[in-house]
C-alpha cells in the first residue's frame, strides 16, 4: 500500500510539473544599423544589449518572465528604419523598443512608436534635440550641458588659443556640439574664424583642412573623421592644438590610427563604470569602444520599468532614479535620464588617458 501511495505521489508530483505553464517573455525589439554607415557602431551597441539581456536573465528574468531581444537591420536608413519599427510592433508585437544609432534614422520612427504607444529607447539622441510632444520616446545619450565642462578645461589649459576653426557634421548630433563650442568659446573670448558643417562624412578632409588653414587659427575642433584630418593637417604642415568628439577613441582603437599620430589631440568622452567595463572584458575579450554601454542601459531601464509598472511602461520608465553603467541614472520628470558627467581625454604617453 505505501508503495502504491508513493508510486501516485511522484506522479501527481510529475504531472503538476509538467502543467505548469512557462511564463512569456518580455520581448524587446533592437533596430539598428547592422548594414550601412552605422554597422560598426551598432555591432558595438549589440554587444552592450547582449550583456544586459544575458544579466537580466541570469537574475530571474523580468518578475520571471524571461527577456528576450528581437534584433532588426535599418541599413543605417529612414525607411528601413521605419519597416523594422512596423515589423516588430505589428508582426512581432514587441513590448518595447531601442533604437537607432544615428538620428536621422531615429527620429521618423518616433511617431510611429508615438501613436502604437509602444516605449521608444535611443542611446544616442541629446536632450536638447528629441521631439517635445512624444511620450513614449526616451533616450540613454548623456545630456547636453555635460559636454561643456571638458571644452572649457581645453580652453583652460591652452590659454594661448585666441582662434579656432571648427569642422562640424551637419546633423542633429553635430550641430549640438557646435552650440556648445559657440557657447564656450564666446564666454572665453575665442573667435571662431570658420564654420564648416559638411553631410558628406566619406570626405577624406582635404578640402575642410585647407579651408582651416587658410583662416589661420590657433585651434581646430573636428566633430568626425579625425584620423582622416590628422592626415591632411601632417600632409599641409598645419599644427593646430586639436578637440575633437569620441571619433578620436574609435579612430585609434577600431580604425587603426596609431596613438602616435593623434599626440596631443584632447577629445570629450563619457567613461562606463569600471564593473561595467569588466564585465564586458569578460563576455567579448574586447575593450568596449563606442558606448555600448548606452545600450546596456537602454534595456536595463526597460527591465527595471516593467518590474516597477508593467501594465504602464511608460509611467515605469519615470519613476527610475539608480546607478547605472555610466553613473546616475534619473528619468524622475525627464525622457533624458542620463546624467554622466563627461570627461576631457588627451592622447599622450602612448595611450589615452583624462587630461590633467
Amino acid at each position: 500500500m505505501r508503495l502504491i501511495l508513493a508510486i501516485l505521489c511522484i506522479f501527481s508530483i510529475g504531472t503538476a510539473a509538467a502543467e505548469t505553464p512557462k511564463l512569456e517573455p518580455i520581448r524587446i525589439g533592437a533596430i539598428y544599423g547592422f548594414t550601412g554607415a552605422a554597422n560598426i557602431w551598432s555591432a558595438q551597441a549589440r554587444r552592450g544589449i547582449e550583456l544586459a539581456r544575458d544579466e537580466v536573465n541570469a537574475t530571474g528574468g523580468i518578475n520571471g518572465r524571461p527577456l528576450e531581444i528581437l534584433f532588426e537591420d535599418s541599413a543605417t536608413t529612414p525607411k528601413g528604419g521605419v519597416s523594422a519599427l512596423n515589423k516588430l510592433v505589428r508582426i512581432d508585437h514587441v513590448d518595447a523598443l531601442i533604437g537607432d544609432i544615428f538620428s536621422f534614422v531615429t527620429l521618423p520612427m518616433v511617431p510611429l512608436a508615438q501613436k502604437s504607444r509602444v516605449v521608444l529607447v535611443t542611446p544616442s539622441i541629446f536632450d536638447t534635440d528629441m521631439p517635445s510632444n512624444s511620450e513614449y520616446f526616451f533616450t540613454t545619450c548623456p545630456r547636453k550641458e555635460s559636454i561643456a565642462a571638458p571644452v572649457e578645461r581645453f580652453f583652460e589649459i591652452n590659454k594661448d588659443i585666441k582662434s579656432v576653426a571648427i569642422i562640424c557634421a551637419d546633423n542633429t548630433w553635430g550641430r549640438t556640439y557646435l552650440d556648445v563650442w559657440r557657447s564656450v568659446a564666446a564666454a572665453r573670448g575665442v573667435s571662431i574664424v570658420d564654420e564648416n558643417c559638411i553631410a558628406d562624412y566619406t570626405s577624406d578632409m582635404r578640402a575642410e583642412i585647407l579651408r582651416a588653414k587658410s583662416k589661420k587659427p590657433d585651434g581646430v575642433i573636428v566633430a568626425f573623421g579625425i584620423d582622416r584630418a590628422l592626415t591632411r593637417m601632417r600632409e599641409l604642415q598645419f599644427n593646430p592644438r586639436v578637440l575633437t568628439t569620441s571619433d578620436l577613441d574609435e579612430a585609434i582603437k577600431s580604425r587603426g590610427l596609431p596613438a602616435s599620430e593623434a599626440k596631443g589631440v584632447y577629445f570629450v568622452d563619457w567613461l562606463a563604470t569600471e564593473s561595467f567595463n569588466e564585465r564586458f572584458r569578460a563576455k567579448f575579450k574586447t575593450e568596449p569602444i563606442m558606448a555600448p554601454q548606452n545600450s546596456y542601459e537602454a534595456v536595463m531601464l526597460l527591465a527595471r520599468a516593467f518590474r516597477n509598472n508593467p501594465k504602464d511602461l511608460q509611467s515605469g520608465v519615470l519613476t527610475l532614479n539608480y546607478t547605472g553603467a555610466t553613473g546616475l541614472v534619473d528619468f524622475r520628470g525627464s525622457r533624458a535620464g542620463n546624467r554622466a558627467e563627461a570627461t576631457l581625454m588627451v592622447v599622450a604617453d602612448g595611450g589615452i588617458r583624462p587630461a590633467k
